[in-house]
């Protein structure tokens, strides 16, 4: 299984033209840049959302792939007990190992879906303080536009606003806790389990 942390910095810098809301006609626009990914990178606030996931994947894998081999294990031991058993006992053994090895599998799908909604909540609250850094900057310098350094083709390094940017949202948010994962739901009162077997077989 593989969880990924999505950053929305692409959306993110989209979006981004922060302009304050001032008309300054016949006169030539005030321009700045920001390198969206590098502060996004080097946030203290990003790191420590990033080290906060990091530690619960690592968590998950191992409880994940623990479980898969111990319901591997029982397959192959239902699989050798078939000749024991009586056809009423060896159906009864294999739907209540599909109904174990099917709610597994809804709790790794969930688990899955919970740690990225999370992971994206927590990313877009250091991009939400970017934003408002940002905006401040902008009506500070009465600037009428910054745009994404990325996207720029050249620019005068007096216009860059990426270190000062980094360094007050260091000082406006300097940690971001995420979501505790959310109480997992009962599985479903009637459903008729589809005949499974652990991956690997």
């Amino acid at each position: 299984m593989t969880f990924r942390v999505s950053l929305m910095a692409a959306a993110f810098a989209a979006a981004l033209a922060v302009a304050p809301a001032t008309s300054h006609a016949q006169q030539p626009l005030s321009i700045a840049v920001v390198d969206i990914p590098v502060v996004m990178q080097n946030s203290a606030a990003a790191k420590g959302v990033r080290a906060q996931l990091d530690k619960e994947e690592a968590g998950y894998k191992a409880d994940f792939s623990k479980r898969e081999g111990e319901f591997r294990n029982q397959y192959q031991q239902l699989q050798s007990d078939y000749a024991k058993l009586g056809p009423d006992a060896a159906s009864d053994r294999r739907m209540s190992f599909e109904r174990k090895y099917a709610d597994f599998e809804r709790e790794v799908e969930f688990r899955k879906q919970d740690f990225q909604g999370r992971a994206d909540r927590s990313m877009k609250k250091v991009e939400d303080g970017l934003r408002a850094v940002l905006l401040d900057i902008a009506s500070e310098r009465k600037l009428d536009l910054i745009l994404v350094k990325g996207a720029v083709l050249y620019n005068d390094s007096s216009r860059d606003l990426t270190q000062e940017a980094l360094k007050r949202l260091d000082a406006k948010l300097p940690s971001v806790t995420i979501d505790k994962p959310a109480a997992l739901p009962k599985a479903p009162a009637a459903q008729a389990p589809k005949p499974a077997a652990p991956k690997g077989q």
